[in-house]
């Protein structure tokens, strides 16, 4: 797991253009969620509760919800495949670049998109059915939320790479989990454990710049926190890209073996 974890950091040196596609996933997403914000509060008629609203309200506006959460997700998705694109052919000998990684997404934007309407579907109802669930019923829904994540760790690499559906990655992907389960598990441990000590600094910095406040020295207060957040967005950004190649070396590790 370690030495999957530097072979990824040394991906991420060699190629620092990797820390866009998250930015890029980011701003993909604020301008999805714009398109929907709007119509979604103009229209709150399924929200009275008086009893008023009718069936095809309640129908229509739970699925602007749904197309809402449809493609944001599949923006998440797409650039976190472009991502391992990328990352997948440099760990094939090959340089890559931002168009690189894009172009290996777009070429499976078909799968990937049935791979959102899919994963879509089944989270929103495990959401669903813990939500309405109590005690232990609830934590089983809880539980299979989980397992899910876990069994379809390996599906995106899987559609990247492979071109396959996504059912036959679901059925790859619980595959390889049975011999790759623990590098999974200690290194996505380790990335939180990594991630929470680097952003200590910050928040000590934004603290600081809290009392500042308090204390009357406006100027200094905000300069310390605007620091501690740019440091935060920073280390978020490189972390997550750093998860992302690790994803990918992960699946590259079980497919062949070789770190």
């Amino acid at each position: 797991t370690w030495a999957l974890m530097g072979a990824s950091w040394r991906v991420l040196m060699l190629d620092k253009e990797l820390l866009l596609f998250p930015l890029l996933s980011l701003i993909a997403t604020a301008l999805v969620t714009l398109t929907f914000v709007g119509p979604l509060a103009q229209d709150q008629s399924w929200l009275r509760s008086d009893g008023s609203v009718t069936e095809t309200e309640q129908f229509l506006a739970y699925a602007r919800l749904f197309l809402f959460y449809v493609c944001t997700y599949f923006t998440v998705v797409f650039f976190n495949a472009a991502l391992i694109a990328a990352v997948h052919l440099r760990l094939t000998g090959h340089d890559p670049t931002l168009m690189d990684g894009i172009h290996g997404a777009w070429a499976r934007k078909s799968e990937l998109f049935g791979w959102t309407l899919l994963a879509a579907t089944v989270g929103l109802l495990l959401k669903s059915m813990q939500d309405r669930s109590r005690n232990v019923t609830s934590l089983l829904f809880g539980a299979l939320g989980v397992a899910w994540s876990l069994l379809t760790y390996f599906v995106v690499p899987i559609l990247v790479v492979e071109g396959k559906s996504p059912i036959e990655a679901i059925k790859e992907s619980a595959a390889m989990i049975k011999r790759t389960w623990g590098e999974e598990l200690v290194g996505g441990v380790s990335y939180s454990g990594i991630s929470f000590l680097f952003s200590l600094p910050a928040i000590a910095v934004a603290l600081f710049g809290v009392g500042s406040i308090v204390n009357g020295a406006l100027l200094n207060g905000l300069l310390l926190i605007g620091a501690a957040t740019v440091y935060g967005f920073l280390l978020s950004l490189t972390m997550t890209t750093l998860s992302s190649i690790f994803h990918a070396a992960v699946y590259h590790y079980a497919r062949t073996g070789a770190i």
